[in-house]
């Protein structure tokens, strides 16, 4: 299992008393780490919440073992999700008993200082793991509460249905001459229940309606946004093999994503975005949950609700609600977050040309969006948008030459990017494309800006 990806800095906290210390000089030279000095117990707690540190490293010697073991107790209570482990800094072995005594008042591990950097890494690295671990098996939990729920309600309707198949089985056993009679009531019931399955899709379809009009009345400065950020996600969804079931699904979120803000006074809405205050956007920032809260009590939209409770996550985990990081985050909700950011860079004025939108796209890559979605939306972007571009062609992998400008990202297939908008080919980079082609086979096509 991976602790973390390359380009992705582990944060450690290194506390300690003392004036000078090579410790934070060891690990500052260090490729992949970044050190957070703090240097008195009173600002521990502040300065990891601050900070965020996947580690955090204690000179026992310097604070005193009493002081320390307080800090710890205080620093596990506050709560800092993002910490991995606690190691305490010895400068000599204090014997068995003592060591025992740390591990058992919070610390992870015990180093001698100066710590091996080989050791600490191979040590940090296992509790890192362990913290991904803990993170998947939190999201999976969720992901089985509601299955769980969902087959509670299952369960209740088909204890209904057994009821109902019991009544009619009593009623064959009772006489052979009522057979006939029980078929028909058999048929009757059948399209009744079917009756009613198409009474119920009209009902949903009414109710999707009722609320897309109520949220378009909302948002009059933005006719035609949910419709055309349908649009986008359904192109994308195809791009990406979803099920006609997922497509369906995602559509109906698409066009239902603002209904968090039919839960956002007037008076919030007409503001200016300079003019809104922390709490406006606040307001702003947890409405897709509100709105996902609300269409779950619809019968029908429950899928929907689950996109768009996510729409808001980041792909570096900076979002909200739950601060999901890439593919954590359910792949429909990924596809309708980038389709609603296509939407916006394209009607906001003044409008970019359809040829800068891709280079305005990847500046999200890996922070707001995924990577993936990223690169399906510049191919839709240069393909399907107003036309083929005049100013991007398509060429073939062997017809790319020195000199040329990509014109929209080349990417892999799992997500990373090989060459962003706008970077010149030249002989060695056309050669590493090449080698890795062969490898990891890429789109057929790359897209060139025409001279």
């Amino acid at each position: 299992m991976s602790r973390k990806r390359p380009e992705e800095l582990i944060k450690l906290l290194y506390v300690c008393g003392r004036e000078s210390d090579g410790v934070v000089k060891l690990f500052s030279g260090q490729q992949g780490w970044q050190v957070i000095p703090c240097d008195t117990l009173a600002d521990t707690v502040s300065t990891a919440r601050a900070g965020n540190p996947d580690i955090v490293a204690v000179d026992i010697e310097s604070l005193g073992v009493d002081r320390t073991v307080l800090m710890v107790s205080s620093l596990r209570g506050a709560g800092v999700n993002s910490i991995a482990a606690v190691f305490g800094l010895l400068d000599l072995d204090p014997g068995a008993k003592q060591r025992c005594e740390l591990l058992g008042s919070g610390f992870d591990d015990l180093f001698k200082i100066p710590p091996s950097v080989t050791e600490f890494k191979l040590r940090a690295g296992k509790y890192l793991d362990n913290r991904e671990l803990e993170q998947r098996f939190a999201w999976k939990s969720d992901k089985l509460d509601n299955a769980m729920a969902l087959l509670k309600r299952f369960k209740t309707e088909l204890g209904k249905t057994r009821k109902a198949f019991s009544r009619e089985k009593s009623l064959l056993h009772n006489s052979l001459k009522q057979i006939n009679m029980m078929t028909r009531e058999r048929d009757r019931l059948r399209a009744e229940v079917q009756d009613l399955g198409d009474r119920f899709q009209k009902n949903t379809r009414g109710i999707e309606l009722i609320l897309g009009s109520m949220i378009e009345s909302r948002n009059e400065s933005n006719k035609g946004h949910s419709r055309r950020v349908a649009d986008i996600a359904m192109a994308a969804g195809d791009r990406m093999g979803l099920k006609e079931i997922d497509k369906k699904a995602l559509g109906t979120a698409a066009m239902l994503h603002e209904v968090g803000l039919l839960f956002i006074p007037d008076s919030i809405l007409v503001k200016e975005e300079g003019a809104l205050t922390e709490y406006d956007r606040d307001r702003f920032r947890k409405a897709p949950a509100a709105g996902a809260a609300f269409l779950k009590g619809c019968p029908g939209l429950e899928r929907a609700a689950d996109i768009i409770g996510h729409l808001n996550e980041n792909a570096d985990g900076s979002g909200w609600p739950k601060g999901l990081k890439r593919r954590y985050i359910p792949l429909m909700s990924r596809i309708l977050a980038g389709a609603e950011l296509l939407d916006d860079l394209v009607t906001t004025e003044p409008r970019p040309t359809m040829d800068t939108i891709p280079g305005m796209l990847e500046e999200f890559s890996g922070t707001r969006l995924d990577p993936r979605v990223v690169n399906i939306l510049e191919h839709y972007v240069l393909t399907s948008m107003n036309g083929h571009s005049s100013t991007v062609k398509e060429v073939g992998l062997h017809q790319l030459e020195p000199g040329m400008t990509i014109g929209a990202g080349v990417f892999t297939n799992t997500g990373t990017k090989l060459f962003s908008a706008g970077a010149v080919l030249t002989p060695e980079s056309i050669t590493m494309l090449m080698r890795y082609n062969r490898e990891y086979p890429l789109a057929e096509t790359v897209f060139i800006k025409a001279e």
